[in-house]
């Protein structure tokens, strides 16, 4: 674990700026009438894919962005939140495919 994390008991979760910079380049991109980047495209999906595992193996990650320790997942919402996830990161990995 990060020293961070083990001063504090908080993960800093920077997936959304991550998210948010893909996001501003491929719009920047579309304004401007240039090709799309294929290296924002084959990075997007390799952060969906590394996203969906984290998620997956560890869903109580997703409550570190609330501030809540201690929070137990529950195990009749794990293959739930799992159809969900991939249902979302699917369809936003198609998209920046469709759209190079």
């Amino acid at each position: 674990r990060p020293e961070f994390a083990l001063r504090t008991d908080l993960l800093a979760i920077a997936a959304p700026s991550a998210i948010a910079a893909a996001c501003g380049v491929a719009l920047r991109d579309y304004e401007r009438g240039a090709h799309p980047s294929v290296a924002v495209g084959v990075g997007t999906g390799v952060f969906l894919g590394i996203f969906h595992h984290e998620m997956h193996n560890l869903p109580e990650k997703a409550f570190h962005a609330f501030s809540v320790m201690g929070a137990v997942f529950p195990e009749s919402f794990k293959p739930h939140s799992l159809a969900i996830w991939t249902v979302v990161l699917v369809g936003f990995a198609a998209i920046a495919f469709l759209t190079m």
